[in-house]
């Protein structure tokens, strides 16, 4: 499971470590630290996640 939040500070990531998250990713959110951090935890090759998520595009 991956947290996803604007709480960036180390007792925060503690906190979400702490209630079973596996990885965490502050706001505002950099889509390359996303994809890499889909890619570690699912185990998928990069290979198969770039090119599509190159295609996608963030909204604010």
């Amino acid at each position: 499971m991956i947290a996803m939040t604007a709480n960036a500070f180390v007792e925060d990531i503690v906190k979400c470590r702490e209630a079973g998250m596996d990885e965490h990713i502050p706001k505002p959110m950099n889509i390359g630290k996303v994809i890499e951090t889909i890619v570690h935890c699912t185990g998928m090759s990069e290979r198969k996640t770039a090119p599509q998520a190159a295609e996608q595009k963030v909204c604010n």
